[in-house]
């Protein structure tokens, strides 16, 4: 019987290949720099023995952080707009309709992961995105080097599911 010892797939995964998309806001989406894939943490629980040292067993809570995604913000502000005016648009419940702005603030998101060679691999699935803050826009006269002004957004989801879209295969 051999052991098995080196993985079948042996390229990295690449940096810049993926896609990121969020239908409510197309422009912000176009100018995407970079974007995470939400870390989790699992809660723990502290059971007390009679020892000196406290036993820690598997909680009953699980949560995600935030969706951050950096953007490059063009000329007319039309990108950094649409996450201001929705984040804005959340806020306003009396202006627009408790009902309205319940059913308005969320939107699903897909992050498409691709393989070196640049196809699909994997589907990421954001459920229930939110904007939850926006950086500001910076001006500095002092710049020797002039490069285009970013911005970052977090935003909040209910969870994420991830999809396969190709299977390697397997020895």
């Amino acid at each position: 019987m051999t052991i098995k010892t080196q993985p079948d797939n042996q390229n990295f995964l690449q940096p810049t290949a993926f896609q990121f998309v969020l239908n409510r806001t197309p422009e912000t989406v176009y100018f995407c720099r970079s974007i995470n894939v939400s870390g989790v943490t699992f809660g723990e629980i502290l059971r007390p023995t009679n020892g000196l040292v406290d036993i820690k067993v598997p909680g009953d809570s699980f949560r995600y952080d935030d969706l951050s995604l950096s953007f490059l913000i063009n000329e007319d502000l039309g990108n950094w707009l649409e996450i201001h005016d929705w984040m804005r648009s959340m806020a306003n419940v009396e202006e627009h309709g408790a009902e309205n702005v319940m059913k308005n603030n969320y939107s699903d998101a897909t992050l498409m992961i691709l393989s070196s060679n640049y196809n699909p691999t994997f589907k990421i699935n954001f459920k229930d995105c939110f904007p939850k803050s926006l950086t500001g826009i910076d001006f500095d006269t002092s710049l020797n080097d002039v490069s285009p002004i970013a911005s970052t957004v977090s935003f909040g989801f209910t969870y994420y599911d991830i999809e396969k879209i190709i299977d390697y295969p397997r020895n």
